[in-house]
């Protein structure tokens, strides 16, 4: 095969990700009959056929995904060439795109980024929050150089750096009948009061849903957000209770507003929290150092 036309590979993996010519027009500013024309260009030139077509827009073939495999090794081999030309041994440039769960947002930003940024003034640096799958996704297609997530799924392309067990338990309010109590609370009598959750798209969601599931009692929810810190928050001056993340609430809530409640169960006890990155993905001098600084500095991730 000849060496790939660089522009209409662009023009290729424009239409992937936005999955319509049309729209892929708009994002590269130019008419959709060009990228048409460079597509149909492109096929030619692999003897493949990259795209089905339909009224819904553009499904790329199975030839498609491993076009944007190669795609995204040789964007993640740029980006090390270029960062290997500028940098200097005090990273003089280079930049780290994270994804992660809202739970370890407090967490990374005062007691990781907060370092990171200040030892490393000129590196570029990009947080998002995300639910689990939307992370994972993140970093297999490149889009964030690293994850930080609950649980994530056991796949070949993704990569664990770091991780630490993160049992769940139950939060109250420190004035919550619950906090008063010295006998051991069972999960259906947890379960009995309203209960404030994420939506089942998150870890901590799906985990109070498969908790009622399996004592068979239905959930009295009254707060519902895609924020566990909203969640924390909730509970402090009322009867609601959550099941969260002590590590994170211990980053978020020092002064004791909060107490934590230990329930035997293999659902809040077999979690762990990862730092993940693309299984193929060389890590960059940036990425190496973040990772670091996560081990040698997160409260969840670090020294305990």
């Amino acid at each position: 095969m000849r060496e790939l036309n660089e522009r209409r590979l662009r023009y290729f993996y424009n239409v992937a990700l936005h999955g319509s010519i049309r729209r892929a027009a708009e994002e590269l500013n130019t008419a959709p009959s060009v990228v048409t024309r460079q597509l149909r260009l492109l096929e030619q030139e692999m003897g493949v056929k990259l795209f089905e077509r339909d009224v819904s827009g553009s499904r790329p073939t199975d030839a498609a995904q491993f076009l944007l495999d190669y795609w995204h090794s040789s964007r993640s081999l740029m980006e090390i060439l270029e960062e290997r030309i500028e940098e200097t041994r005090t990273l003089k440039r280079g930049k780290v795109y994270v994804s992660l769960s809202e739970g370890f947002l407090v967490d990374f930003i005062d007691n990781v980024l907060k370092r990171f940024n200040k030892d490393f003034p000129k590196i570029e640096l990009s947080v998002n929050v995300h639910s689990v799958g939307d992370i994972v996704d993140q970093v297999a297609s490149d889009v964030a150089h690293l994850g930080i997530v609950y649980n994530p799924p056991k796949v070949s392309y993704i990569r664990s750096f770091l991780h630490v067990d993160v049992p769940i338990k139950l939060f109250v309010s420190r004035d919550h009948e619950l906090a008063k109590t010295s006998e051991p609370i069972t999960l259906a009598r947890a379960l009995s009061y309203p209960i404030a959750k994420m939506p089942s798209i998150f870890g901590l969601g799906r985990t109070t849903e498969l908790l009622a599931d399996s004592e068979r009692i239905p959930l009295n929810v009254v707060f519902t957000s895609n924020s566990s810190r909203s969640v924390a928050h909730f509970i402090c001056n009322g009867t609601a209770v959550a099941f969260l993340g002590p590590r994170y609430v211990a980053a978020e809530f020092g002064n004791g507003e909060l107490q934590a409640i230990e329930i035997a169960h293999p659902l809040l006890t077999d979690n762990q929290a990862n730092v993940i990155a693309r299984t193929a993905r060389a890590p960059t001098k940036a990425m190496t150092i973040m990772i670091e600084y996560i081990k040698k500095y997160s409260k969840i991730f670090g020294q305990r």
